[in-house]
């Protein structure tokens, strides 16, 4: 159902041709569906799901921001950084 809706959502009217955008989102929306099977799966091994729920939470952090680290820009960091600081925790 992800790939067909994302297949309806890239479809311009014109021939069916792939580029790379229509491909990451095909990536993104299968990545999407297998998280949520091995999440459901996981689950089901463990009574403690707000723990499995924070570590899934901290491992996506911590990968997000290696990625973050490693593709960006010096002022990108610091703008990062700057907000991180900044913004009044709630």
């Amino acid at each position: 159902a992800a790939f067909v809706g994302t297949a309806l959502l890239s479809f311009d009217g014109t021939a069916f041709v792939l580029n790379s955008g229509d491909i990451w989102s095909i990536a993104a929306a299968a990545s999407s569906a297998m998280f949520i099977l091995r999440l459901e799966f996981a689950s089901k091994q463990t009574t403690n799901s707000a723990g499995l729920n924070a570590a899934s939470l901290c491992v996506v952090t911590l990968l997000s921001l290696i990625w973050t680290m490693l593709t960006s820009h010096t002022d990108t960091i610091q703008q990062i950084v700057y907000v991180t600081k900044s913004h009044p925790l709630e």
